[in-house]
């Protein structure tokens, strides 16, 4: 006599009951498994990740969408197991035998959660081949034991030009003398190692277009270039006595003298850096008689300038002695490990001026992001698997309830005379179908996506790499998920499978 009001408001209560069960073990899990994945959290966003916390906001704002994803998740079984009220004996043998309408329900089901799960593995696969492409692309110099330091000048000392050039020069040579060090420069920020580096800046040069783009410009030492082994195209670089003396010396890379000068020689060619006209801010020194114009003397290789995604900007580096401000960046390429030379080199800058504050030595691997990259590639193996293991779960539940209706006539089959393989078979066909349809239609609607996305940072979604890693781990797992229960089916006696009804 229970009206169907009842019935749906019943199966909707164990449904929620569940899911606040499984909701609270989360919150658990979440507040275990938290804190060590913030442990990984590289040094560039550690600040960041340390704020980090699941609060009472983020429990209930993951409850509350976990109860409401799960009550239109049953709302609608619950509706259509009460949605015949007479006769309901019959009604639910007949679900127990498994109809027909039933098992193409099942099948769609099958085939949504394939497609479903095949697009957003193949988003996740997407994203870490671009990211694994992106910090294993080229940087234009060898990062290989490197390591970057800042320094800034204290206030109120070093503030003539003499002076301050005297001390750069000093602490170049300084940290040259340190055993553990192959090789060091200096530059001024902005301007450190690739893949970011150097100042927005216009400028006048010969033959210069009224539609040519602003520069980049570095203010490096003469051995800059060695250092990083970045490689000279043509012409040659400036000495260390030209830093000395700020000569109006300059060297531009490749796409400058593609862009400027197309059809001509660079070299000889004159340049200014127009932030050398007016008034200069009073961190800035500018050498005796410099007034920003400078003589193209070579052509270095072109690198990364503006991250590792963007185009090369043209680029000008001059001696760092033209224009020195009162921040520096010491790059040090050492012998042995930067870490383990790192109390060496401050040593070496002590003895320059031990007031002189560094921040710290950091490498390229942290400069650049690549422990950042290498962090979120990881995150995201983590996010696939947990779709790959969620989508198990579904398919092997849906599966073993298909399958669990037909044990009667799995056990007739048997009692006919089928063979455990043939029965094996016809267990696993129409789950099998499913998920082919399913991966057919999840690859084509990545492929499909993959034009969408590739406005963003996904542009290779419809990599075939990638489409059959998708596909091939997506078909292994349903059907080791539907193998089980279909193994389960064929293994009870028909005697027993005969009185399932």
């Amino acid at each position: 006599g229970a009206g169907r009001s009842r019935l749906v408001s019943l199966l909707l209560c164990e449904t929620l009951l569940i899911t606040l069960l499984a909701a609270i073990l989360a919150v658990f899990a979440v507040r275990e498994v938290l804190p060590l994945l913030l442990a990984g959290v590289p040094g560039v966003v550690s600040q960041r990740a340390a704020r980090v916390v699941v609060g009472p906001t983020a429990i209930l704002f993951a409850t509350s969408l976990t109860a409401i994803t799960a009550l239109v998740a049953g709302l609608w079984p619950a509706v259509s197991a009460t949605r015949t009220r007479g006769d309901a004996m019959r009604s639910a043998a007949a679900v127990r035998t498994g109809t027909s309408a039933g098992r193409v329900s099942s099948n769609v089901l099958v085939a949504a959660q394939v497609t479903i799960a095949v697009i957003l593995l193949a988003g996740t696969g997407a994203a870490i081949r671009a990211l694994v492409d992106l910090y294993s692309a080229p940087t234009g110099y060898d990062p290989t034991r490197v390591t970057v330091a800042q320094i800034y000048l204290p206030i109120g000392r070093y503030t003539t030009w003499p002076e301050r050039v005297a001390l750069y020069e000093r602490l170049r040579s300084e940290v040259a003398r340190e055993r553990a060090v192959e090789s060091s420069t200096i530059s001024l920020i902005p301007t450190g190692p690739p893949p970011r580096t150097g100042m927005l800046t216009r400028i006048d040069a010969d033959g210069l277009r009224a539609g040519d783009p602003d520069v980049l410009a570095h203010s490096v030492a003469s051995d800059y270039f060695s250092t990083l082994k970045m490689p000279l195209a043509r012409g040659r670089f400036w000495s260390s006595s030209d830093d000395a003396r700020a000569e109006p010396v300059a060297v531009i890379n490749e796409t400058m003298a593609r862009q400027l000068w197309p059809n001509d020689d660079p070299l000889g060619k004159r340049v200014r850096d127009r932030s050398f006209i007016g008034r200069r801010p009073q961190w800035v020194l500018n050498a005796p008689g410099r007034d920003g114009w400078f003589e193209v003397i070579g052509v270095v290789r072109d690198a990364p300038n503006q991250g590792l995604r963007e185009p090369i900007a043209p680029a000008i580096y001059y001696p760092y002695s033209a224009a020195l401000s009162d921040t520096a960046v010491l790059l040090v390429r050492t012998k042995g490990s930067p870490e383990a030379a790192e109390r060496n080199l401050r040593t070496a800058v002590s003895r320059a001026d031990n007031s002189l504050p560094i921040i710290r030595f950091i490498t390229p691997d942290t400069f650049m992001g690549w422990q950042q990259g290498q962090f979120v590639t990881a995150v995201l193996l983590g996010f696939a698997g947990v779709a790959l293991l969620l989508a198990s779960f579904g398919l092997f539940s849906v599966a073993c309830y298909a399958i669990a209706h037909r044990t009667r006539e799995f056990g007739i089959r048997i009692a006919l005379g089928a063979t455990p393989g043939s029965v094996l078979r016809a267990a696993l066909q129409s789950t099998a179908i499913a998920v082919a349809v399913g991966v057919v239609i999840g690859l084509t609607a990545s492929v499909a996506l993959g034009s969408a996305l590739a406005r963003w940072s996904i542009t290779n979604m419809d990599d075939p790499l990638i489409l059959a890693a998708v596909a091939g781990a997506l078909v292994v797992t349903t059907l080791a998920a539907a193998l089980i229960p279909a193994r389960r089916a064929i293994a009870i006696e028909p005697v027993v499978a005969l009185r399932t009804e």
